[in-house]
């Protein structure tokens, strides 16, 4: 089963001494929530980021809103929670703000991949430049995003234009995730 497996897999990241657990790129949330359950029930002092991926149309690929997403993460005592990958920056940004005005008392993350690649002489092209994910970090810091990073076609680049963009902006500690 789904259970047997994140079990497995935690017990054993657990035992290694992982600071918290990252779960990302979920598109069901039933699943989402049987890995945070397994999490509580091996490792109930580990940090638990759960991050769905959402489709054009703000809804997972199973038809979840960021409201449905928001209320169910709330309620199983996540960490934080939040949007990876999806369709590039804005899109996750929007969901993210959608998710957070439904359950504010969260912290929320947000990891957009760099937008739907194209294949140019053979390589896979990625659209959204360093330039606008350093823009994009600065729209998530400002929106109280409490983690910020890249998914998908980010590049080491990419990272260093977000932290550029973010280096001297104030760190309010109670919208950092505690670690154990």
């Amino acid at each position: 089963t789904a259970r047997a497996a994140f079990l497995e897999q935690i017990s054993e990241l657990a035992a290694g001494g992982v600071d918290l657990l990252l779960f990302e790129t979920f598109v069901n949330l039933d699943e989402l929530a049987v890995a945070v359950e397994a999490a509580h029930d091996i490792a109930p002092d580990l940090p638990v980021i759960a991050q769905m991926t959402f489709a054009e149309e703000r809804r997972t690929l199973a038809g979840h809103s960021p409201e449905e997403v928001a209320d169910a993460l709330c309620s199983l005592g996540v960490a934080a929670a939040g949007v990876n990958c999806s369709a590039g920056p804005a899109l996750v940004l929007r969901v993210a703000r959608r998710m957070q005005a439904a359950c504010p008392n969260l912290l929320y993350s947000v990891q957009p991949n760099a937008g739907y690649p194209t294949r140019q002489s053979g390589r896979l092209m990625f659209p959204s430049s360093p330039a606008y994910f350093a823009d994009f970090a600065r729209q998530a810091s400002a929106a109280g995003m409490a983690l910020i990073g890249g998914c998908c076609g980010t590049t080491p680049e990419h990272t260093a234009a977000m932290a550029a963009a973010l280096r001297g902006e104030p760190l309010d500690p109670a919208r950092l995730p505690r670690l154990a």
